[in-house]
Formats: structure tokens, sequence, C-alpha cells
């Protein structure tokens, strides 16, 4: 290699290294000034913006934890007299002009004719009878007393609602008393010789 081809190179490399410079320089200078105008904020809020946010996995979703509520048991009460009725219907027994059979004027009309020594109370509240009160009573429908004796109370209810609570707790508070309590459904026919052969089986 000439002299000449190496002093050629030489100046070749010094000139683009001179250029490499002042280029870096030229750009260092544009980039002070535009974060004297921008403000730093500017870039690393830029900065920011390039990364990537890190992916998240999906999270399994927890089985949700049943939390059972408690609950009371319904209390279901019962007739304390269980006590299986025994009677004959009564053939002799005078019927009532009385269309409906499961008013409690029916009810008044047979016993007046059949049961003349019997005093009968229409709608007593249980009050009269008794101080331990259930929560839940009703009056009784008709009371009967013989000899000044509270002896029987006829509960006349509907079929399909003579197990309600207010019933039972009313036939108990005055089995409690010493009155028997049996029931009567408005809806059934309720025959002359049946309910007088009932009634008469209790207060005689």
């Amino acid at each position: 290699m000439s002299l000449f081809d190496s002093l050629f190179k030489k100046l070749a490399g010094d000139s683009a290294d001179e250029l490499l410079k002042q280029a870096k320089e030229k750009l260092n200078e544009a980039a002070e000034k535009m974060k004297a105008e921008l403000g730093e904020d500017f870039f690393k809020q830029a900065a920011k913006k390039e990364e990537k946010p890190k992916e998240e996995k999906p999270q399994a979703a927890k089985p949700q934890e049943v939390q059972e509520e408690e609950y009371p048991e319904p209390v279901v009460v019962q007739l304390k007299n269980k006590t299986k009725e025994s009677f004959v219907p009564d053939p002799l027994a005078v019927p009532s002009d009385c269309p409906d059979h499961g008013s409690a004027a029916y009810f008044e009309d047979l016993l007046a004719k059949n049961f003349p020594g019997v005093t009968v109370e229409k709608e007593v509240p249980l009050e009269a009878l008794t101080a331990d009160l259930p929560v839940k009573r009703m009056p009784v429908s008709l009371l009967l007393s013989k000899g000044g004796v509270r002896k029987l109370a006829v509960m006349l209810v509907p079929k399909n609602r003579y197990r309600v609570t207010k019933v039972v707790n009313t036939m108990n508070a005055c089995e409690d008393q010493g009155i028997r309590a049996i029931r009567f459904f408005r809806e059934f026919e309720n025959t002359a010789p049946y309910v007088v052969g009932r009634i008469r089986a209790i207060v005689g």
C-alpha cells in the first residue's frame, strides 16, 4: 500500500469520526432543548407507556361459601285430649228448620229442641274461661253448661282450617279447665241424629 493511500484513509476516517461526533452533539443539544421546552415529566410518562404492562393471569373464581341460615322448626300444636269419641247417632233427635247446617243458629236450634236443661252461650271469649291465655286463640263458638257447670265447648270451623293454631289452642285451654272441646265442620251435613248423638255422649 502506498503512503498516499494510507494518508487518504486516515484523513477519511478522521473526517467520518468528526462528522459522527458533531451529529451526536447536535442530537444531544436538540434533546436538551426539547426537555427544557416539554419538561422531564413528559419523557417519563412516554417511557412508562412504552413499558408493556405485566399480563395478569385471570384468577380462578373462588367458590362462594353458602351460608346456611338456621330457621326454627315450625311448631305444630297438638290436641292434648286425644281420646277417641264414642257415641251413637240419636234416631229420636228433633231436627232443625234452619237451612244452614254449619251455622251457630242451626246448632242453637238443635240444642234448644233436644237439650231443654242445657244453657248455651255464643262466641264466648277465652278470657271468660281462663287467665292462662295463648297468644293465638279464638272465641268458643258455643259453650254448653248443665246445672251451672260448663260441660262442653263446641267449635264450628271450616274443614280446611280445623287444625290451625288458634283452634287447637282454644280447645286445649278449655280442656285444661275441665271443659270438653269438640269440633264440627261448617261444610258438612251435620244431621240432627249425628250432632245430638255426639253432644249427648258428653253432656248427658
